[in-house]
């Protein structure tokens, strides 16, 4: 018998990153903004454009992932008698079958509670990752 367990994503959580990741998009454009302004100093404009660059790439990146998660229906895991489906992030690692599956812990970090998957042969899953 094939039965599975979805655990659904917390999307009103999800929700409540996203401003956080979009005001560090407009701080950002800020920045870069004063490096443009700067006068005179191109090592300050040089530091300030990176810094403001890096900033809209990185959680302009990540405002991306939440929306996906946001608008998409998929489970965020799903466990059956094979293995379990990762879809929780935007570094999932797919399908884990039980038996490449070592250990399995809980780890907490503040008022968080992560589930943490030790693999026997964890290159073999790095190996499949087809993003850089």
């Amino acid at each position: 018998m094939k039965e599975q367990l979805e655990i659904h994503l917390n999307k009103k959580k999800i929700l409540s990153n996203l401003p956080g990741a979009l005001i560090f998009v407009i701080l950002g454009i800020w920045i870069i903004g004063l490096a443009i302004n700067a006068k005179n100093q191109i090592l300050i404009q040089a530091i300030f454009f990176i810094v403001g660059l890096t900033s809209i790439l990185f959680f302009g990146l990540i405002s991306i992932v939440l929306l996906t998660k946001i608008v998409t229906s998929k489970a965020g895991m799903i466990i059956n008698d094979e293995g379990l489906v990762d879809n929780t992030s935007g570094v999932s690692s797919g399908f884990i079958a039980w038996h490449d599956i070592k250990k399995i812990n809980f780890s907490l970090s503040g008022s968080h509670t992560f589930l943490v998957i030790i693999l026997k042969n964890p290159d073999k899953y790095i190996e499949r990752e087809a993003n850089f």
